[in-house]
């Protein structure tokens, strides 16, 4: 089984349910981030948020890269990357945790669960 565990805002490897959900499930997983520009280009968002979002996720990058996995980053709202990245590697399951934001992001979610319905896939959001 192939599963993908998509990185939102909580970018964190310790004590990360999703990730201990993506592991007991055995198969192969793949670590994504996503650079949304509908996220990126709001309101709320700001060149510190950016600058600290892209200091975050290369210090991700290290810490997944020293485990021996690497951390793929997409362009594009969550919906369409997720598309582009299932046409390239076909998958059955999404795991991420389950972010409070605004409401752009809460949106994007309905977008994405949407998304999963339409494509098979079964999407696990935790807390």
């Amino acid at each position: 089984m192939r599963s993908v565990l998509r990185f939102k805002r909580d970018l964190r490897l310790a004590d990360h349910p999703a990730l201990q959900a993506a592991l007991r499930t055995g198969g192969e997983i793949a670590c994504v981030a996503f650079y949304e520009p509908s996220v990126l280009l709001a309101p709320e968002s700001s060149a510190f948020h950016l600058r600290a979002w892209r200091d975050a996720l290369e210090a991700l990058e290290r810490r997944l890269d020293s485990l021996g996995q690497r951390l793929h980053v997409l362009e594009g709202d969550a919906p369409e990357a997720l598309m582009r990245l299932h046409q390239a590697w076909p998958f059955e399951r999404l795991y991420s945790h389950e972010e409070v934001g605004s409401n752009l992001t809460f949106d994007r979610d309905k977008n994405v669960a949407a998304w999963c319905r339409q494509h098979g896939g079964k999407w696990s959001e935790l807390r």
